[in-house]
């Protein structure tokens, strides 16, 4: 198999995401009980059967959740891709992305409206749902219920109050803990810029010894871990 290939390229990934999928796919088969199991094989069918008609089917949402994982994981997949599918001239969404803005002169609003033909609308409707479901529809939720004196679906006019509110921003360990949240998101947000556009500046406007190998430090949370996956990998294939 060639590592460069779609298909290799598949293969590293799938290893590098296996963990995640193991342990979604390991939390449903522990909760599963294992009563149907027994009791098939109580019956005379065999192992085979057993788990096709019982196992599988109970297993499958877990399963189910793993594939979209991994397939949402794999559209926004980049170090491997880049590393392994660029030789062969082999892009995704995200390596064509990177070589449209990494030519000279950037070629930003192509990069930024790339061609998806007839699909568009359907990604769209995509996005737009996916928006509702994860922000709209939960927050939408939490105020509806915030706003009642005892959370139902179909509350009477009477139900619906603010006081909830009230009791909330009385409580100090509210107030506490809303001053806290701002403190460190302040604190965090003014340190990282500071901290990271000083270690721009470093890296990129000054003539700093060695200020590659700190560009290097500076992206190792992120990039290190895939990049080296993939180069050993590639290395791997070639070597043996």
């Amino acid at each position: 198999m060639d590592i460069t290939s779609p298909w290799g390229i598949a293969w590293v990934t799938a290893l590098f995401e296996g963990p995640i999928s193991f342990m979604m796919i390991g939390v449903v088969m522990k909760s599963m009980d294992p009563s149907p199991e027994e009791a098939s094989q109580v019956m005379g069918a065999v192992r085979l059967r057993t788990v096709l008609k019982i196992t599988l089917p109970l297993v499958a949402p877990g399963v189910l959740s793993a594939a979209i994982f991994v397939f949402a994981e794999m559209l926004g997949s980049f170090p491997a891709a880049l590393v392994l599918g660029t030789p062969a001239r082999f892009y995704v969404i995200t390596t064509a992305i990177y070589q449209l803005v990494s030519k000279y002169p950037p070629r930003m609003p192509l990069a930024a409206a790339m061609d998806v033909g007839r699909l568009r609308w359907v990604l769209l409707a995509i996005c737009v749902w996916y928006v509702v479901l994860s922000v709209i529809l939960p927050v939408a939720t939490l105020l509806f219920a915030s706003i009642q004196k005892l959370a139902v679906a179909f509350p009477t006019a009477a139900n619906f109050t603010l006081d909830n509110f009230r009791t909330a921003i009385s409580m100090n360990a509210v107030r506490s803990a809303m001053a806290n949240s701002l403190m460190l998101g302040l604190l965090t947000a003014t340190i990282g810029v500071v901290v990271t556009g000083l270690l721009s500046w470093l890296i990129q406007c000054s003539r700093l010894p060695g200020r590659g190998v700190l560009e290097y430090i500076v992206m190792f949370p992120q990039a290190v871990p895939r990049l080296v996956y993939a180069f050993g990998m590639m290395s791997a294939w070639v070597v043996f």
